[in-house]
């Protein structure tokens, strides 16, 4: 009669190696320099690794899968390196705060992986008429973005126009608590459409906010956030929608009270010479904390709302004036709004000396219909105001008046005016 074959022993002869295996396959190489790295320093390399390779989506039209995702090595490899490296990688919840959005799997697991921390989330929005295989993200992202909202610090989004709804409509109603920045612009390549969006989010922390070839509806919640220090809206002339009414437009500057920086690129109403119905337009709309300040329309619009700012006589001023044929009448309106921020002030000095400098700028652009590259070459008499005290001729102007004009193929004739204030300026005064 045979014997039975010693299974139980032969299984646990087994368990034993595998355990062994494992606790060798764990086991660091003392040998290794990189061996001998403390904990703080490698995760300072991960975190290294994190910046330097982030993970993004093609912003461009491609019918290719493989131009679709961008993978440069992926950091994420760092955690199949050996133990160590990954049970570090996985407890230090800060590496896993960029989820990537274009992902169905690595998204909801970073966002788990991240325990409780802030959120920076970026996600390029795919025109499914090109890209079908990504048609799962309008449903999906919005989904992940909204269940973890009240986590999320830094937004960025970059859309088709006629998709902006995917963004908009899910965020409607929410209340992003810890949201302290929120960029959208469109896709390079994409048709423009000055179709408004409604942005109705309430941030009560937002502090910057980048809004490029978006259409963004004057009556958004978001334009209102009270601590907003950065209001950046920028559409190009040839989808510019209409412009703001000037109840609108005064009602988001005196909500916006601690801005820093102000660029609008958008149209600008008339808010005087009865064109519009003024309201309060004779109370001045105080911003004390700005420090730059960016225009781009017509010359009597922007003349208009200059003069009904009130800023330090410190704050950068850039003008782009899109008429192509400006009046005597309107530069003269222009530069008296300018010269009336610079009249007082304890630190005002007369300009004892001027100096003109020309320079000229080629600046390349390239038209993405026709796949063509045109350079437009822009002519700038900059003068410069240098009070008693600055003798140098390498010291920084007190005053700097940049006149430009330039041909531009898509917009017409447009003329430039740029001024940057340093110190005070007593406007006409020898």
């Amino acid at each position: 009669m045979r014997s039975r074959r010693p299974f139980p022993r032969f299984m646990e002869i087994m368990k034993e190696i595998d355990s062994q295996r494992v606790a060798l396959a764990r086991h660091r190489n003392k040998l290794a320099p990189i061996s001998t790295l403390p904990d703080e320093l490698l995760l300072k390399i991960f975190a290294t690794c994190v910046a330097d390779q982030p993970l993004c989506q093609l912003n461009s039209p491609s019918t290719r899968y493989s131009e679709c995702i961008t993978l440069p090595d992926w950091w994420i490899n760092i955690t199949y390196v050996c133990h160590h490296w990954r049970t570090l990688a996985i407890a230090s919840r800060s590496l896993w705060t960029h989820p990537p959005m274009f992902s169905p799997v690595w998204g909801p697991e970073m966002i788990r992986r991240s325990d409780s921390l802030p959120l920076v989330i970026q996600w390029s929005v795919s025109d499914p008429t090109w890209h079908p295989q990504f048609t799962w993200q309008h449903s999906s992202v919005p989904d992940m973005i909204t269940a973890e909202i009240t986590r999320v610090k830094e937004l960025s989004f970059c859309s088709f126009p006629h998709g902006t709804e995917i963004i908009s409509k899910p965020l409607r109603g929410l209340s992003a608590t810890q949201l302290e920045s929120l960029s959208w612009k469109a896709h390079e390549n994409a048709r423009r459409s000055p179709q408004p969006v409604v942005l109705d989010i309430d941030c009560p922390n937002l502090r910057r906010l980048f809004v490029r070839d978006i259409a963004i509806h004057w009556n958004s919640q978001i334009l209102r956030a009270p601590m907003l220090v950065s209001l950046v809206l920028i559409c190009g002339l040839e989808c510019s929608p209409r412009a703001p009414s000037t109840r609108q437009l005064l009602d988001v500057l005196r909500s916006c009270n601690k801005l820093q920086t102000l660029t609008l690129k958008v149209p600008i109403p008339r808010i005087a010479h009865g064109v519009e119905l003024p309201l309060d337009t004779d109370t001045p709309i105080p911003l004390p904390q700005l420090q730059c300040i960016s225009l781009q329309w017509d010359c009597r619009s922007c003349t208009d709302l200059l003069n009904l700012l009130a800023y330090p006589a410190s704050v950068s001023t850039q003008v782009h004036c899109t008429d192509n044929i400006m009046s005597q009448t309107s530069l003269a309106s222009f530069f008296d709004a300018i010269a009336s921020k610079y009249r007082s002030g304890s630190q005002a000095e007369s300009i004892r000396r001027c100096r003109v400098v020309n320079r000229q700028l080629t600046e390349d652009k390239v038209v993405t219909r026709r796949r063509m590259q045109q350079r437009d070459t822009v002519t700038y008499i900059t003068v410069q105001g240098f009070t008693s005290l600055q003798l140098g001729q390498e010291e920084q102007p007190c005053f700097s008046l940049c006149l430009g004009a330039g041909t531009r193929a898509l917009h017409g004739a447009s003329t430039h005016l740029l001024l940057q204030k340093k110190v005070g300026l007593v406007y006409g005064r020898a």
